[in-house]
């Protein structure tokens, strides 16, 4: 399943806003993300990472769609849960961000929890793909 569109909270709009605002000139893939040391630089990094690992969510969720082992009752649950999930990572992501609201970490916080949060459902799909095999 794609990502979903951008959030739309308030205060996930505004987290995405000041994302867009702080984020440097140069690619992440310009940027030396093992010693990026200002906040922007740090996002930017945050936010390939993320960008990696949704792509490879999606890969691995559009894998296990396809199983034989997956009929349209199976796919339909899984279809349904990777729906809600993204709801709840993006509101779980929100709620950690808002520990440093105002502050310029928050922005890093949002989009590292997206990152890391992307990548355990990546692994758990993956692990689903294994069993269904």
């Amino acid at each position: 399943m794609p990502a979903s569109s951008l959030p739309t909270t308030p205060a996930i709009a505004l987290l995405t806003a000041l994302c867009a605002t702080t984020l440097p000139l140069r690619p992440a893939a310009a940027l030396d993300c093992k010693n990026a040391v200002s906040t922007p630089e740090m996002v930017a990094c945050a936010d390939a990472e993320r960008e990696v690992e949704d792509k490879r969510l999606n890969r691995i969720y559009q894998t296990l769609m396809k199983l034989e082992s997956m009929d349209e009752q199976a796919r339909g649950l899984l279809r349904d849960a990777q729906r809600k999930w993204v709801q709840y990572r993006d509101a779980r992501c929100s709620f950690e961000a808002d520990a440093w609201r105002g502050g310029t970490g928050a922005s890093l916080l949002y989009v590292g929890c997206l990152a890391a949060a992307t990548k355990a459902r990546a692994d758990e799909l993956e692990t689903d793909i294994e069993q269904r095999r």
